[in-house]
């Protein structure tokens, strides 16, 4: 989806004129923001805008600041390799990071008090993020040449969860 189409989706929701009134701006600005270039806007919209300083400074604190201010996190997605055939390990590294980050969390479950137990658990749930949405990025992409064998999906059957469809 193209930036001004998702302005445009969420004004619609709120009402043009409640989002200029409510952010102390003009109607006309608001609605060249959800027409896009292809109206011939002279206002580069506020998306467009991040977009550019995410590009310019390459400085991932403002994605993490824009995600919390949305009461959420910013993960980076890994980048898929061009060849080779990557799923399986791909797989298997996700598998291992949500393993490693069960683990910590019954640790966590059955020792509150030990130090710092949000921090660790909040850095095992990004790495594992990270690598399952390499899982999928390699799936859509249909970058991959080979399947699992079929003892490793029957010893891990959180593949057919990832897979729809499976992989055999």
């Amino acid at each position: 989806m193209e930036s001004h189409e998702i302005l445009r989706a969420a004004f619609k929701k709120t009402g043009c004129k409640n989002v200029a009134a409510e952010m102390n701006l003009s109607l006309s600005l608001i609605h060249q923001w959800s027409r896009g270039n292809g109206g011939k806007s002279e206002a580069v919209n506020p998306l467009d805008r991040m977009a550019q300083l995410l590009e310019v400074t390459a400085d991932r604190r403002l994605a993490d600041w824009i995600c919390a201010q949305g009461n959420g996190f910013f993960v980076e997605n890994p980048p898929a390799k061009k060849a080779g055939p990557q799923l399986p390990s791909a797989g298997l590294a996700a598998l291992k990071d949500l393993n490693q980050l069960e683990t910590a969390l019954l640790e966590t479950l059955a020792q509150p008090a030990a130090p710092a137990p949000a921090e660790k658990l909040r850095r095992l749930w990004e790495v594992s993020k990270s690598n399952v949405e390499r899982v999928v990025r390699v799936l859509e992409s249909k970058n991959f040449r080979q399947k699992l064998p079929i003892w490793i999906i029957k010893l891990y059957p959180i593949w057919d969860a990832l897979t729809p469809g499976g992989l055999i």
